[in-house]
């Protein structure tokens, strides 16, 4: 991270910043920022998980 990086929070459409995950491996939850976002680097830090820390994302662009 260079001296110039500034992070924000990105919130939810429920104006949380915690997005939800799934509850089982088979189907995958989808969440969307409230307004959209301009960014060249995204941080991801997981809040809560079962037995082993796991993470999967994929981010969609237009």
């Amino acid at each position: 991270m260079d001296k110039d990086s500034v992070w924000g929070n990105a919130i939810n459409n429920d104006g949380n910043p915690v997005f939800g995950g799934n509850n089982d491996s088979n189907f995958p939850v989808t969440n969307y920022f409230q307004i959209p976002v301009e960014a060249t680097k995204l941080r991801l830090k997981p809040m809560q998980w079962f037995g082993k820390i796991s993470l999967r994302h994929e981010y969609l662009m237009c």
